[in-house]
């Protein structure tokens, strides 16, 4: 085994106190946090039985805290970071940037309002005319037989003599100056067939077909006449 000196005994005596007293004085100075310190290794010399014998030592060495700007063990420099926290993990050397927030949610779409539908005005009742009595002879008892062979009763009638007596008056021969023809104004008069000029069975059966056909009943062309004037 090598032997040293007395000289290089009591230098290595020197190295071993001046490494140890600097992290006691600064494990003195913060001895209430240090159950939460770091552990570093750091590498002491140490004289046993005239041998210089390398082992390794755990310095506990005190966390950084912002209250502090630098602390200094022997040539190393350890600088100020950010405060420790759960929620905002820090890198030595690095400031803690929080990330952005997270952006609003979006306003939900206003609901359409419902669109408001204008019901029609309803359509202006007409009266229905008085029941007739047709005397026997008459050009409107044929009209009248003819009405109820299609099951027209007496109000349907009704309808139809007031009807005709607005056209025409119930004469086979009345015209305008528009070239309507007979007891249902047929334009041109020609189109009700033979007969047409005079007969008032094939005027009265044109009459009631188109009647029938257009408007349904006599009421309904009656109703259409009393609003526009013409049928």
């Amino acid at each position: 085994m090598p032997s040293f000196t007395t000289a290089t005994r009591i230098a290595v005596v020197a190295a071993v106190v001046a490494a140890v007293a600097i992290p006691t004085a600064v494990s003195a100075a913060h001895a209430s946090d240090t159950a939460s310190t770091a552990v570093k290794p750091v590498e002491v010399a140490t004289a046993i039985n005239d041998q210089l014998v390398l082992g390794k030592a755990e310095v506990a060495l005190e966390p950084v805290r912002p209250d502090y700007d630098q602390l200094q063990l022997g040539k190393t420099h350890v600088m100020k970071t950010a405060a420790f926290s759960d929620d905002a993990p820090t890198i030595v050397g690095v400031p803690y940037v929080p990330p952005p927030p997270a952006p609003p949610a979006p306003a939900p779409a206003p609901k359409p309002k419902p669109k408001v539908v204008a019901k029609p005005a309803p359509k202006p009742r007409v009266a229905a005319p008085a029941p007739v009595s047709v005397p026997a002879g008459d050009v409107r008892a044929i009209g009248q037989q003819l009405a109820a062979q299609r099951g027209w009763g007496a109000d349907q009638f009704a309808c139809l003599n007031a009807l005709w007596n607005r056209e025409s008056g119930w004469r086979v021969t009345a015209s305008n100056s528009s070239g309507a023809y007979g007891i249902p104004q047929a334009l041109p008069g020609s189109k009700m067939g033979a007969g047409w000029q005079s007969d008032p069975v094939v005027q009265i059966t044109w009459g009631l077909n188109y009647i029938a056909g257009r408007y349904g009943t006599p009421c309904g062309a009656w109703a259409h006449s009393q609003s526009t004037g013409w049928y």
